[in-house]
């Protein structure tokens, strides 16, 4: 991800009106194919796996660095 050893990895939290949001991102040299269905690494089957369950949605962007972001529709908070 980083090529120079040196980078930023931020992850941010949001609760919105429509759902809860997730987002881990990185100023690294990015993903050349984003799309979840064309890797068989058991990261991303992990992944995957847990936002199913979950009954989230997944997106991944990585044109600038690394985004990903899952957001959860339905979800309650902890007492």
């Amino acid at each position: 991800a980083f090529p120079s050893g040196e980078g930023t990895i931020w992850v941010t939290l949001k609760e919105q009106t429509d759902g809860l949001f997730l987002s881990v991102s990185d100023n690294g040299v990015g993903i050349a194919n984003p799309n979840l269905s064309q890797h068989s690494s058991y990261g991303y089957e992990l992944i995957q796996a847990l936002v199913d369950k979950l009954e989230g949605s997944l997106e991944i962007d990585g044109q600038r660095g690394t985004q990903v972001t899952i957001v959860f529709r339905e979800y309650q908070k902890a007492a």
